[in-house]
């Protein structure tokens, strides 16, 4: 075998692709060298592996490729459309297949023009889009002698008096000395659907519909007698006047009232709507429920307008006072109050202030958990500075409002989120005062500070809690995941822990995309009860048994399940189609089994 040079493979080159150029240096045949296209149109220069310029690459330079793929594309589709569409004129200019373009109708009477692609006109045969109107409306025309006969042949008792066409509406009169209007009624519609509908088959739409009434209208013995065979539990009242109206009715197990009609009794196979859960809740019914579900710790305050707009409620534990759906508060998982969770900020309970900083920036911020809170910025690089409190949380609500109007208006930060950072170069501070001195507010005072035995038991409980971090009651393995989702990510991990409260109240791991670990299991065992009542009404509803083909076992059918053949299992099944394939296709199991011995050899021998 010959060694191939630079100057080898140029001449290779030559005879296969003469208008391309070497510009770099050949090493071997899987690795790139520079090319230059000779054409004085293009000169375009890319790399490219000599093995694909040799064997695979065809046309040489790509840019020129594509052109002159383009025209010859360009030139069959014209010659197509003189074949084919001589209803079309191309005015603008083709540049893909999906591409749209100007188009004239050929029709000299039309010579509309519109915008569309090739796609449309030769997959779909598309044209002109007036001429396809006016076709339409040419079809929907009917003549005023022809409908006339069809009026008096089909509706003897309606008299024509007005007409336009078959889709405008015109005017008619009844005929009919038995309607309720001693015939003399006038009224309009479309003549099509007067043609189309069944009713006014005697004259006018109101005789039509009091004759079908009539018909279709349905005795109170008959419905009362079909109540008792089919709804035993449930006691139709005396205002009965149709199946479309409303009726009253009362259950016999739960005493319940409400009104609908009997079509919903007999169309959807309704039942009592209290018995079932579907009933619409009220008031009295909301404040039962809340009692059972937060144990006398919330209460209603503000009016009730529904259980899905909201209302104001009040906690009893801490005296905080929120807006909130009634139907959040009492459902399987449900909402407490926002304040009494570990995470968030309570006017109610002591608070604290305080500055912190980094290599480049520094922030405020305030807090009722002043452990937990600067545990949780130590992880992201923060130190402490200055800290004041426990003070009350409405005085420092002030001066964090205060300070907040300051930062945005005079300075001109944009303050986003519950975090107020700055950068040092713009603006430093060293402590708190020197902070409100630069901001014109009042210094924090010491006579404002408050001790927590002075704080109301119930608040001074909670802040406590707040206060420790209760590592010690957390399980071991709780402890070793990482504290927060940015450690989680660089990890690899699913799961951490940063002992904080989800909006449910669950104190356990969080998901890094999704859920605590808590809400999960709540909602899968949520699933498995639904699943097991959905195989409970199936075998209920199956009545029948049959034997397994395979293993000649005796089991029950499921109406899924009713086919030509049905196996007690997937395996069983599974054999049965292997056998069935050996059987058809004989030669080539053979084949496989050839294959597959000749694989085994091999390795063996390796």
């Amino acid at each position: 075998m010959m060694k191939i040079n630079t100057a080898s493979f140029k001449k290779d080159l030559k005879k296969i692709l003469p208008d391309i150029e070497v510009l770099g240096e050949y090493k071997t045949m899987k690795t790139k060298l520079v090319v230059k296209c000779s054409n004085k149109e293009c000169n375009h220069t890319w790399s490219v592996t000599p093995d694909n310029l040799l064997r695979k690459v065809k046309y040489g330079c790509p840019l020129c490729s594509r052109k002159n793929a383009n025209k010859i594309w360009k030139n069959k589709t014209k010659i197509w459309l003189q074949k084919n569409r001589n209803d079309l004129i191309l005015i603008g200019s083709l540049r893909k297949y999906e591409d749209k373009t100007k188009w004239r109708c050929a029709k000299p009477e039309c010579s509309f023009e519109w915008e569309a692609n090739f796609k449309s006109i030769r997959g779909a045969r598309s044209g002109c889009p007036k001429c396809g109107i006016e076709k339409v409306r040419e079809s929907k025309i009917l003549p005023e002698e022809k409908f006339k006969k069809w009026l008096d042949n089909e509706r003897p008792l309606i008299k024509l008096l007005s007409y336009k066409s078959q889709s405008n509406k015109a005017t008619f009169q009844c005929l009919n000395n038995d309607c309720d209007t001693k015939g003399g009624k006038i009224w309009e519609t479309i003549p099509e659907v007067l043609r189309l509908q069944n009713r006014g088959l005697s004259g006018c739409n109101h005789c039509g519909w009091k004759k079908s009434s009539r018909e279709k209208r349905i005795s109170e013995k008959a419905i009362r007698q079909w109540m008792e065979e089919n709804k035993p539990t449930i006691i139709m009242g005396k205002d009965y006047e149709n199946t479309k109206k409303h009726t009253s009715f009362t259950c016999k197990v739960c005493s319940y009232k409400w009104t609908t009609s009997i079509n919903v009794f007999r169309k959807n196979d309704a039942g009592c709507p209290n018995c079932s859960g579907n009933a619409p809740v009220t008031k009295e019914r909301f404040l039962e429920r809340l009692s059972e579900v937060s144990k006398n710790s919330i209460q209603l305050i503000g009016k009730w307008n529904g259980n899905s707009q909201k209302s104001l409620f009040k906690c009893l534990k801490c005296s905080n006072e929120w807006k909130a759906q009634p139907a959040r508060l009492t459902s399987s998982s449900p909402t407490g109050c926002p304040s009494c969770v570990e995470t968030g900020f309570n006017r109610n309970l002591p608070s604290w202030i305080y500055l912190m900083e980094r290599e480049i920036d520094q922030q405020f911020g305030i807090t009722n958990d002043l452990v937990q809170r600067i545990k949780f910025h130590e992880r992201e690089g923060w130190k402490l500075i200055d800290k004041y409190g426990p003070s009350s949380g409405e005085y420092i609500l002030e001066k964090e409002s205060k300070l907040k109007i300051w930062l945005k208006e005079e300075i001109g930060f944009d303050l986003k989120g519950k975090e107020e950072n700055w950068l040092k170069n713009k603006f430093k501070v060293k402590n708190l005062n020197s902070l409100f001195e630069s901001a014109k507010i009042e210094k924090l005072y010491e006579k404002k500070l408050i001790s927590l035995n002075n704080v109301n038991q119930g608040s001074s409980s909670l802040t406590r809690q707040s206060l420790n971090c209760r590592n010690e009651e957390y399980p071991f393995e709780w402890k070793l995941l990482p504290k927060t989702k940015l450690e989680a990510w660089e990890n690899n991990e699913k799961k951490f822990f940063d002992g904080k409260r989800c909006r449910q109240g669950h104190l356990a791991p969080r998901f890094v995309s999704g859920p605590c670990t808590e809400c999960l299991r709540i909602n899968q065992l949520k699933i498995n009860a639904r699943v097991k009542q959905t195989r409970a009404r199936k075998i209920i509803d199956a009545k029948k048994f049959k034997e397994c083909p395979e293993c000649k076992k005796v089991f029950l059918i499921t109406p899924e399940m009713r086919k030509d053949k049905t196996f007690c299992s997937k395996i069983c099944a599974g054999a049965e189609s292997k056998r069935s394939y050996v059987k058809n296709n004989p030669e080539l199991v053979k084949e496989q089994k050839k294959k597959s011995r000749l694989k085994k050899s091999k390795l063996s021998i390796s």
